[in-house]
């Protein structure tokens, strides 16, 4: 019963097993070596490390970690400032709340900027003194470097060059294509598709480059989400066309077994 709510949910166990595993360790070190205060915040940086796994790290490594260990330091000092008097400490709360929500809010990653809210807000509530600002500080660039260095190692051992999603949307609809088969049209197939989908759009937008609108791989993953896609919405009309007796069952059989 487990294995079929875990399939239908289509969640990776594997790798949600390792995430999950990393992120305790590396929060208990934390709090072992900072204190307990800083096991929450620890977390919280965490959860902002791992979105950005969808990002190829093999590719500009050095500044794509040192640009999120400058947000997240900022974030933790803004913070700080924020909490020691509460008259600049408005204006303050106001200013950084809208920036991370200006810059940081993406149609294909809902959970980004929550999680840099989510800092400033429990880094403001554990209010520290003067003097504990650098082990504060200390503790971002450690628990960043831990969690990012392990997504690196992963992406290294993984030799795929197209966003995994690709292939999953391809199950799905493979899945899609037995039901009509059966006599039915399933929604919510066609619902994840499109959740996959927007994944591979986002890491086609992440490939963007200086100038260039993508690399070359950004392109042949984009020719794989307009097909994909565009094959999708077209499984609605061949439900029907088979409920109707125009399209032949040895037809459809042969379009599975592709």
């Amino acid at each position: 019963m487990m294995n079929s709510l875990l399939s239908k949910s289509k969640i990776d166990v594997p790798d949600t097993l390792l995430k999950g595993t990393v992120m305790v360790l590396v929060t208990f070190i934390a709090g072992f070596l900072f204190g307990k205060s800083s096991m929450m915040i620890a977390f919280v940086i965490l959860l902002g490390a791992n979105t950005f796994e969808k990002q190829n790290l093999r590719v500009q490594t050095v500044r794509k970690i040192a640009k999120l260990i400058l947000i997240d330091t900022l974030i933790v000092c803004l913070a700080f400032l924020a909490s020691q008097n509460r008259w600049w400490g408005i204006p303050i709360n106001m200013a950084t709340l809208f920036v991370i929500t200006y810059y940081f809010v993406s149609p294909y990653d809902q959970m980004a900027y929550k999680t840099f809210i989510m800092l400033y807000v429990f880094s403001q509530y554990n209010t520290i003194e003067l003097s504990a600002l650098p082990s504060r500080l200390l503790l971002v660039v450690f628990v960043l470097v831990v969690m990012l260095g392990t997504t690196l190692i992963k992406q290294h051992k993984n030799k795929a060059l197209l966003d995994p999603n690709i292939g999953k949307a391809w199950e799905v609809i493979n899945e899609q294509l037995k039901c009509i088969l059966e006599g039915h049209y399933d929604e919510a197939l066609s619902s994840t598709c499109n959740k996959y989908m927007n994944e591979v759009a986002h890491s086609i937008y992440l490939t963007g480059y200086r100038r260039y609108l993508t690399t070359y791989v950004g392109k042949i993953q984009f020719q794989f989400y307009m097909n994909i896609s565009y094959f999708n919405v077209l499984l609605v009309q061949l439900s029907c066309e088979y409920q109707r007796g125009r399209f032949d069952k040895k037809a459809l059989q042969k379009l599975i077994g592709i």
